[in-house]
């Protein structure tokens, strides 16, 4: 609008000039050419002038309405999109999304998960018993499922409460080296050892061979031809083996369920 005015006054001024012009070098008494180039500059003159005079009546009242209602509502369609709209508190890779449209949900209640994958992790569910045994800051080994033989070193980050300051449930596993962020996707199955305890020379035997009944932890020996039931005390298990603390001896025949 500014510079539409300041183009039409300079208009006005050329146009002035020209006329002015003609005026001053037109004959005396004029001729009949100099008194049609005198109206013709006269008539331009005037039109440069009522397009000033537009200028400054401003813009029509009814366009200056309808623009002042578009852009009301477009301040409220922008008004809905931001209402409906959920922002994540930090940038990464939306990993799931729970609700369908249309579901209800419940406040406080994790509804997505975002995942920053420049800081990898593992997370895993585990029974109670299992989460007796672990705490917060042990180390591990790291094996992911299709290439056992690439071993990582990590530790357990945190367990879910009571057991740890975890909030969603899962055990979260951190590498002790982040790896390259192209080596693993998400999704991949991973496994991981804790070591819990570590005994060496210990007598033990196969978890398969130990037998139970009644509450009873039992294993069947071959003893001078006769297969003979011996309850044992049991120690550590782990990797399919189970440390026998008392009930039998080094090199004792046993015989496998």
């Amino acid at each position: 609008m500014r510079f539409d005015s300041r183009r039409a006054a300079l208009n006005l001024q050329m146009a002035q000039l020209q006329l002015d012009h003609a005026i001053a070098n037109a004959a005396d008494p004029p001729t009949g050419d100099n008194e049609l180039n005198i109206s013709l500059l006269t008539i331009q003159r005037d039109l440069v002038q009522v397009a000033i005079d537009e200028l400054s009546d401003g813009v029509d009242p009814q366009l200056r309405f309808d623009v002042t209602r578009a852009q009301k509502r477009v301040d409220e369609i922008k008004a809905t999109i931001a209402n409906a709209s959920l922002v994540s508190p930090m940038t990464g890779r939306l990993i799931y999304f729970t609700p369908d449209p249309g579901d209800p949900v419940i406040a406080f209640e994790p509804i997505a998960v975002v995942a920053d994958l420049s800081v990898l992790e593992i997370t895993d569910e585990m029974n109670a018993e299992d989460l007796t045994e672990l705490a917060e800051g042990m180390p591990l080994s790291i094996k992911r499922a299709s290439l056992p033989g690439n071993v990582y070193s990590g530790a357990i980050a945190s367990l879910p409460a009571p057991y740890g300051l975890a909030t969603d449930g899962y055990v979260h596993v951190a590498f002790a080296e982040q790896p390259p962020a192209d080596e693993f996707k998400v999704g991949d199955r991973m496994n991981f050892t804790v070591l819990i305890e570590e005994r060496d020379d210990v007598l033990w035997l196969p978890s398969s061979a130990i037998r139970q009944f009644s509450g009873r932890n039992f294993i069947v020996v071959q003893n001078e031809g006769l297969q003979q039931r011996v309850d044992v005390r049991l120690g550590l298990e782990g990797d399919g083996r189970v440390e026998i603390l008392e009930g039998a001896e080094e090199n004792q025949t046993v015989i496998g369920p």
